[in-house]
């Protein structure tokens, strides 16, 4: 165990330093405080300007009434930060976090394929695009100038990390001409490519590993939840689930098939308590989906914290800041939602139970 111990501090010191800078630099709590008594998106957007979210407020322009564009630039800060994990990484595990950042040129595949569907132009796509490794501005130009789906998926393909994830959308687009379908081909094969490294993830860190298979399981339980409002057939559902999470899919969809309606089926699921979350759906005007996705955030959000927490020295302070600058801007985006849609603080507070 000790020899183990010297090996970790050997391997991990230089990230760990470089970590609890970056950690030094989230928003703090008293500043997400000043932030939840601000009455309007200018004020909220000046608190920031004198953050570490300055620069990228202030690349995209006047954002001060698109709530949308607020949301690019903390989007923008969250990759930016994230994709710094993946340099100061131990080799060993660069491909790995390359795999966890990943996730935001699914994003841009996305959008891409969705502008090309829609007869979007660049001009439409850039001020949502997310610059990552993958997509700069010119090859993204480029996939769009094609001329068609399969051309821009073509093109697409000559990032060879996502050939599989861009085949699975072609198939889906083939079949159906749904973008709604072509995402979901997308995610299911990138978060199945994800879970395939649990194992190692596991052995580095087995607190990092249990975080990733939640993320995993709520993207399952969102599909779920969302497919017993359409009043979906099993059959049309089991190939949207995803591998690896905590709960295996063929359990999840005995679940689905076996529940009456959302509050049988939730009330079946043991991964995420989602009562108090069914509550307020049940007691909302507006019937909003996105009560659940917070619900379990926030319990993702408190594993993390407890993991960075006890983390020291090994794989789990990477993958540990990777949620919380997460919850930063989950947090910092409820507020900004919250405060253009008149909710009250008591409201807001509600959806973030985590403490930072």
């Amino acid at each position: 165990m000790a020899l183990k111990s010297y090996k970790d501090a050997k391997l991990y010191g230089y990230s760990n330093a470089r970590v609890k800078a970056m950690k030094s630099k989230l928003v703090g709590k008293s500043v997400l405080n000043d932030i939840l008594k601000t009455e309007s998106i200018p004020t909220i957007l000046a608190k920031l300007l004198q953050t570490d979210y300055k620069d990228y407020i202030e690349e995209i322009g006047d954002i001060s009434q698109r709530s949308e564009l607020v949301d690019l630039a903390l989007n923008k800060s969250l990759v930016v930060n994230i994709e710094k994990l993946v340099r100061i990484a131990p080799k060993r595990d660069t491909k790995i976090m390359e795999r966890i950042v990943g996730v935001w040129d699914m994003y841009n595949i996305k959008l891409i394929l969705y502008a090309k569907v829609m007869n979007k132009d660049f001009n439409y796509l850039s001020r949502y695009l997310i610059e990552t490794k993958n997509f700069d501005n010119l090859f993204v130009k480029e996939a769009l100038g094609e001329q068609d789906f399969y051309a821009t998926a073509n093109k697409l393909m000559k990032i060879r990390s996502y050939k599989g994830e861009i085949g699975a959308a072609v198939n889906a687009y083939r079949k159906t001409s749904n973008i709604t379908e072509v995402n979901a081909a997308i995610d299911r094969v990138f978060f199945a490519g994800l879970g395939d490294a649990i194992e190692t993830i596991q052995k580095r860190s087995p607190k990092a590993a249990k975080l990733i298979r939640l993320d995993i399981e709520m993207r399952n339980i969102l599909t779920l939840i969302r497919a017993k409002k359409a009043n979906l057939k099993p059959d049309d559902v089991s190939g949207l689930m995803i591998s690896n999470g905590t709960t295996s899919p063929s359990q999840l969809m005995k679940m689905y098939a076996n529940s009456n309606d959302m509050k049988e089926l939730i009330t079946g699921i043991k991964s995420f308590d989602l009562r108090q979350a069914m509550e307020r759906y049940q007691a909302g005007k507006s019937k909003q989906m996105l009560l659940f996705e917070i619900s379990m955030r926030n319990s993702m959000f408190k594993k993390a914290i407890s993991a960075l927490h006890s983390a020291v020295l090994n794989f789990g302070v990477l993958i540990s800041y990777f949620y919380l600058k997460e919850i930063e801007v989950f947090t910092l985006r409820i507020y900004i939602i919250g405060r253009m849609h008149g909710l009250t603080n008591e409201e807001v507070t509600g959806m973030t139970e985590w403490q930072i």
